[in-house]
């Protein structure tokens, strides 16, 4: 019997095109250039980088350590110098990559079930951003970090998908049987190589990410509202 579920945010709870996501992104969080006295080609470099070096930790650090290593190296700059602006842009400016994606109106009514039916659920969303954006994504559908027993960010999180790392870190944090765990998520590399602890799959085919075009029949997959459905029915006989 399942008792715990692994959610992943982006593209399964909240609707997403990550093309968009990330032109808009970038295109936003570009106004910071010319405080850092930066160009914005330089800045988007170095965030990649930032970026690339945490989707490559051993673990050794935070991701939000890691990704400042690099990044304040990159542009010889004193973390302390640089955060407080890019906390102040993902407060105020990243709303502007929000039309990059759609209300899921069974995202809060899904997990409102769930918490009644008094299942762990853990936003396994990929830890890359700070604790602020993802709270924000998270408003966009309505859902708060007091929604989950756990949410994974750059600041809590040594390891990010599709390290298979991530997810024995979140195992071992809480004492889990993968056996009784389910990770739902869309993106087919990041979220079901979970399967390979024994973590129950399932693939949300809405904004499907399937770069290397790999049979998703071999996994439970379908809409969100497919989800929604079998769940509701699973707990509510349970």
């Amino acid at each position: 019997m399942i008792d715990t579920i692994l959610f992943d945010l982006d593209g399964t709870l909240l609707p997403l095109d990550e093309a968009d996501f990330i032109e808009r992104y970038f295109a936003s969080i570009g106004t910071l250039a010319s405080p850092l006295g930066l160009s914005v080609a330089t800045l988007s470099q170095q965030i990649w980088a930032g970026t690339k070096a945490i989707l490559n930790t051993t673990g050794t650090m935070t991701n939000a350590e890691v990704f400042w290593e690099v990044f304040s190296r990159g542009i010889q700059r004193n973390r302390s110098e640089v955060e407080t602006l890019f906390l102040e842009y993902y407060r105020t400016g990243f709303e502007a990559v929000r039309p990059s994606t759609r209300p899921n109106p069974l995202a809060k009514p899904l997990i409102d079930f769930l918490t009644t039916k008094r299942v762990r659920l853990i936003l396994a969303t990929n830890p890359v951003f700070p604790a602020i954006a993802t709270q924000k994504r998270m408003s966009w559908i309505g859902l708060d970090f007091s929604d989950f027993s756990h949410v994974t960010t750059y600041e809590n999180a040594c390891f990010a998908k599709p390290n298979i790392n991530y997810y024995r870190a979140l195992l071992d944090q809480f004492s889990l049987d993968p056996q009784t765990c389910m990770m739902v998520g869309n993106d087919v590399d990041e979220d079901m190589v979970a399967e390979e602890l024994g973590i129950h799959p399932y693939l949300v085919t809405d904004c499907l990410n399937n770069r290397n075009q790999k049979d998703i029949d071999v996994y439970p997959h379908g809409r969100f509202q497919d989800l929604y459905e079998e769940l509701l029915a699973t707990f509510r006989e349970g």
